[in-house]
């Protein structure tokens, strides 16, 4: 999508947005899930250089937090046998097409 006209990105994001909205209807609310989640630690993960290096940590430790991926890091974790409890995605880039094989959390 690179090269591509700001304009043909919003469209493509309002595109995105509807073609999500049954999904998020039938979702808990984001206040639902911060009351489930109320005074647990979050851990962050980024697709960053020490991403590899931090990965033992991250594993042995994760279910002491609440885990959230950015969409860049998902594939990694996933290969790795982590599986965050949030992916947060905010590029309207090709790259975001990593979510199309990610399997829903029912099938986790």
């Amino acid at each position: 999508m690179d090269g591509y006209a700001l304009e043909d990105r919003y469209h493509l994001g309002v595109l995105n947005l509807i073609d999500n909205l049954d999904s998020v209807w039938e979702k808990p609310s984001l206040y639902n899930l911060a009351q489930i989640f109320k005074g647990v630690p979050a851990m962050v993960i980024g697709a960053g250089p020490s991403l590899e290096s931090v990965l033992p940590l991250i594993n042995e430790y994760r279910d002491r937090f609440v885990l959230y991926s950015s969409n860049s890091a998902l594939k990694t974790l996933l290969s790795h046998g982590i599986t965050p409890h949030f992916v947060v995605g905010l590029e309207l880039r090709d790259e975001t097409q990593c979510f199309s094989d990610i399997p829903t959390l029912g099938e986790v």
